[in-house]
């Protein structure tokens, strides 16, 4: 994104009609805007009257002694602070020339004014308005960008209010704004001071100093403004606002100040946010970083290349400037903890019924309280014992993901494009980072959907009678398997492995028994592959997934025979996943080093990211296999401290988004939906194929499925980069896609049966043999990828050095414009 420097924004066109000229319809007002409207006439009015006699009573000598003494209406004026029409005309005027810089650096006004923020005054809730908001700020500032003439003809208004306040350093989260929430009426134009920061109180954020280089963007001039309690349950707003990211070319930090996750929503229209939310800083992710440090004035100082998220509370002491923020790590202890103070979140009821009864109460941090694996047996004992100690030793290992170095959070903003959203992401993705997106829209909603059958056949057209794989939980799938183990090695049995018995974790139910059990403790399973007939992936995924969108996008005359998307393709790009309270899914990798998005449509999990730390410092391939090894997938037990563990309480409306090859386990306390799909994003082709390598040594044990159509998904990967616009890419992923296409049979095991291939053998049966048939498709990418390997002039790996290990697991590498070469291609 291009970076843009906010004095400069700030200052009007000198071209066409002054900034704050703008006309008015009043037949397009509403009643209120009508009444101001009038009421400024009539001011205006009066004060060019009382103008009209100031200039003609100069000629008098006695007047001019009276104003000497300060009786002027001028100076009566400028005591109340309330300026005439005229001086707000200068002050348009004013506001085109540079900004007035003080002796220690910073920007202090515009022009020849500069209001200081003692001058202002206090704020009347009875004014009925509310302050402009970053979402305005950051809007406008892409309207710029996106359409100069539209944002010329809507500056008028916007800067208007911006010099009316009188703000330094131009456009602030603190301007006025007459809009409110969804839902409210618009009011007429005005403004709401918001309180004056003490004078010992620290910026919120860190400026750029004059003599820095780099252009620091204008959201860098958006402290996070949050109304007092009282203001937020008048105007039924949320009680924290969100300011948005912004970048240092010089010093690569970006800075995410998101808003609270799982909001409580009070009678009166407050939003208190739990303390799983983060305001999350993203850098290039490097060993050993630290934790922000959070001053009590809600002040954040970063360390350089840092990466660490911090937890904020959204509850704001009405005399205090900036809440003071707490992380997990420091949050009230539970009573399960030793202390006194209640639970932040418990999640042992659903509706007010209790869940999994009979089962032990599981403390995770942060106070968040569940239960645990319970599965009651015949005589009375938990079944899933395993599965409690297991979850138990997790909730006492794990680290809130504030604290990690590889996540990042962000909050979405009504009216952003899913194109800089998607940005975002792939900038976190490709460093390794698992992300958060929080608010993002969706048609369904956790409330309109009820555990019933009615209700699950309303929104996802679900036959209710037809039985659906469910897997079990998975300590019944270690006993039996172990058990099935010893007979295959007897050697009495090895004639008979066709009698060997079937695992009882992968069985059959039906909807209509899920939605009577739900609740009853009776199962502890999932059901992973529920039919749904919408498909359930989000619109953003359009932009991220370069696999799918690329079988569209490619021309599909190439080959006459290619009139279809596999099916296995399109039932990895979109799922729908049901799990029982107290099922544990233990640690993994998605299939063939998928990125996956899953979003969280009812319930709660425990999403739980994991991290070798032998996987950053792997040079070669021989140490990035030991790095993943130490997970032990395979075996299901617990690996203590040789893994470090993340925890996302990933709520109703959350979106997770991890990249491929991401370890990662899931405990579900609370009965769950949540709908999902795999991707494949051309920015992490280099963590795609190290990870096809792993599992191809592993014959891929430790991945939870399969996909073998994800071949083709490459192929049109390969192809689509001639019509995709995108110029830029990094080349170390550009080298790691063309591999992955040219020599297949080193990264996958398992055969792809085409059925456009099988159509075209035979139509061809009579020409060729059926060997000698191959997609055209497949042969254009192929010779793609040769060609294109050839321009990026990569050297050949080895076994001390590789292009996709060379520089890190986790650094993209160096950025390539591919604009002459993508035109080459076929």
């Amino acid at each position: 994104m291009s970076q843009l420097d906010p004095s400069a924004i700030y200052q009007p066109k000198r071209r066409g009609r002054p900034v704050g000229s703008k006309k008015v319809d009043p037949q397009s007002m509403t009643p209120e805007q009508y009444a101001t409207y009038q009421e400024k006439r009539l001011r205006n009015n009066a004060a060019q009257q009382k103008h009209k006699e100031k200039m003609a009573a100069q000629k008098d000598p006695l007047v001019k002694a009276n104003a000497t003494a300060g009786s002027s209406t001028s100076d009566k004026r400028r005591a109340d602070r309330s300026p005439s029409p005229s001086f707000k005309r200068r002050r348009v005027d004013s506001a085109s020339k540079e900004p007035v810089v003080s002796s220690s650096g910073q920007v202090v006004g515009h022009g020849q004014r500069s209001l200081s923020p003692s001058a202002r005054r206090s704020p009347s809730t009875s004014d009925g308005r509310r302050f402009l908001s970053a979402q305005e700020v950051f809007s406008f500032l892409e309207l710029v960008k996106r359409d100069p003439g539209k944002a010329n003809q809507l500056s008028a208004d916007f800067f208007g209010r911006a010099i009316d306040e009188g703000f330094e350093n131009g456009p602030q989260v603190g301007m006025p704004s007459p809009v409110l929430e969804a839902g409210q009426p618009r009011l007429p134009n005005g403004f709401v001071d918001r309180p004056a920061c003490p004078p010992a109180s620290p910026p919120a954020f860190p400026r750029a100093s004059p003599d820095e280089s780099a252009p620091v963007s204008a959201r860098a001039c958006l402290p996070p403004f949050r109304p007092s309690q009282d203001s937020a349950a008048q105007f039924h707003v949320n009680a924290s606002e969100t300011s948005l990211y912004f970048e240092s070319r010089d010093t690569s930090i970006r800075r995410q100040s998101v808003g609270q996750t799982s909001p409580t929503r009070l009678s009166a229209g407050v939003q208190t946010g739990q303390p799983t939310s983060s305001t999350a800083v993203q850098t290039t992710p490097t060993v050993g970083q630290t934790s922000p440090t959070r001053l009590s004035a809600g002040v954040q100082t970063v360390q350089p290349m840092s990466s660490t998220a911090v937890q904020t509370t959204a509850t704001t002491p009405s005399t205090a400037p900036h809440p003071v923020a707490t992380s997990l790590a420091t949050a009230p202890t539970p009573s399960g903890y030793g202390g006194a103070t209640p639970y932040v979140l418990d999640l042992t009821r659903v509706e007010g019924q209790e869940i999994l009864v009979g089962a032990e109460v599981v403390d995770w941090p942060g106070g968040v309280k569940t239960k645990g694996p319970y599965l009651r047996d015949e005589e009375g004992r938990n079944s899933l014992n395993y599965d409690f100690d297991y979850v138990k030793s997790l909730s006492e290992a794990v680290i809130p993901a504030s604290q990690s170095p590889f996540y990042t959070e962000l909050q979405y903003t009504r009216g952003l494009p899913d194109t800089v959203l998607v940005c975002d992401v792939q900038r976190a993705l490709q460093r390794g980072h698992f992300v958060l997106v929080k608010d993002y829209p969706s048609t369904l909603h956790a409330d309109d959907i009820e555990w019933t059958e009615d209700s699950l056949y309303n929104h996802f057209s679900l036959p209710m009678q037809h039985a659906r794989l469910r897997l079990e939980a998975r300590i019944k799938y270690v006993e039996e398997y172990k058990k099935i183990q010893k007979l295959k090695a007897a050697k009495k049995n090895k004639a008979k492995m066709h009698k060997m018995p079937e695992l009882v974790c992968h069985t059959y139910i039906t909807m209509a028994d899920i939605t009577r059990n739900i609740l009853t403790g009776k199962h502890v399973a999932a059901l992973l592959d529920a039919p749904s007939v919408d498909n359930v992936g989000l619109p953003f995924m359009k932009h991220l997934d370069d696999a799918y969108s690329s079988m569209y996008r490619t021309n599909n005359s190439v080959d006459e025979f290619r009139t279809s998307v596999s099916l296995d393709v399109q039932h990895a790009q979109s799922w729908l996943l049901y799990h029982f309270p107290g099922f544990h899914t233990y640690p993994h990798y998605d299939s063939h080093a998928y990125g996956t998005v899953i979003k969280v449509v009812k319930g709660v999990k425990m999403w739980v990211f994991e991290y070798s730390p032998e996987t950053a410092t792997a040079r070669t391939k021989r140490d990035f296999y030991d790095a993943m090894s130490v997970h032990r997938g395979t075996e299901q037990v617990f690996t203590g401290d040789d893994v470090a563990r993340y925890l996302v309480v990933a709520r109703e409306g959350d979106i997770l988004i991890q990249g491929p090859g991401q370890w990662h386990e899931v405990y579900t306390p609370q009965p769950a939906i949540t709908t999902g799909g795999h991707f494949f994003s051309i920015d992490t082709m280099h963590m795609t194929e190290a990870m096809l390598r792993y599992d191809f040594a592993t014959k891929g044990e430790e991945t939870n499925h399969s996909h073998d159509s994800v071949r083709m998904a490459l192929y049109a990967m390969m192809n689509g980069l001639r019509d995709n616009p995108r110029n830029v890419y990094s080349k170390k992923s550009l080298a790691a896609l063309c591999r992955l296409v040219i020599q297949p049979e080193e990264y996958f095991r398992g055969k792809v049966e085409d059925p456009d291939l099988v159509v075209k053998k035979k139509k061809k049966k009579s020409e060729m043999p059926a060997a000698m048939v191959v997609m055209a498709d497949v042969e254009l990418a192929i010779k793609n990828a040769k060609d294109l390997l050839a321009r990026l002039d990569v050297r050949a790996p080895s076994d001390e050095w590789d292009i996709v290990l060379g520089d890190g697991f986790y650094d993209p590498g160096e950025d390539i414009d591919i604009s002459e070469i993508r035109h080459d291609l076929w």
